[in-house]
């Protein structure tokens, strides 16, 4: 897959109905994102499907990427990490893949990035594109950094309050993503929001990092 693959043209879905994206069985709906495998076509899976729970044995990093994009949602994910922590994110509004680059690699899609790491569950990392939190607090600059989703630019916009389940419980995240406005809930508490985004669609992604998490319920709902 390119560098820069463009995924953002095709149908986009306003829904009028829930749609389940996993359906408990397979991977059907999705496609990987493997960066790895541009050097080495036999690297690792990132994800399996165990027991119906989507699992991320923690052996490659890149992303798991729903085939349909979406416009005024509101997004349900079930997760769970294991009792070490482990990590990951939770993408919206996903567009062009790798744009942004970690290490010597591109890695990252256009998105907006929700973590799920632990003790950062709901903190929002903007790439490349950004959205705006009226909070200086929860937007921290640094060396005359300003707010946006660009390599030099303030990204970061912390959560409000920590909401997280115990480690080796499930977590409920849910994204209300209205117009150019996002609202972010975990387990029922809201734990960030923002407003003014310069993109109101896109797909959505699970990342994949090197650590195990644990997916069962991905579903998608109208507004």
């Amino acid at each position: 897959m390119s560098n820069s693959a463009d995924i953002s043209t095709l149908e986009i879905v306003e829904p009028t109905e829930k749609i389940v994206l996993f359906n408990g069985k397979d991977l059907s709906g999705w496609f990987s994102d493997i960066p790895a495998r541009d050097e080495d076509p036999s690297s690792p899976d990132i994800v399996e499907v165990t027991d119906g729970v989507i699992v991320t044995p923690g052996k490659a990093v890149g992303h798991l990427v729903s085939e349909k994009a979406f416009r005024n949602y509101r997004l349900e994910v079930d997760y769970r990490l294991s009792g070490e922590g482990g990590g990951g994110s939770i993408l919206v509004h996903v567009s062009k893949l790798r744009m942004l680059r970690t290490k010597s690699k591109n890695i990252f899609p256009q998105s907006l990035d929700v973590k799920i790491r632990h003790h950062d569950a709901g903190d929002i990392y903007c790439i490349i594109d950004n959205i705006l939190c009226d909070n200086p607090e929860r937007r921290p600059l640094e060396n005359g950094q300003k707010p946006g989703g660009g390599d030099q630019d303030g990204r970061h916009i912390v959560k409000i309050v920590d909401a997280e389940a115990p480690l080796g419980e499930w977590n409920r995240m849910a994204f209300e993503c209205k117009g150019r406005a996002l609202r972010i809930w975990l387990n029922g508490v809201l734990v960030n929001d923002g407003y003014d985004c310069t993109t109101d669609h896109g797909k959505v992604a699970l990342q994949v990092t090197e650590q195990r998490v644990e997916f069962r319920r991905v579903e998608v709902f109208p507004l």
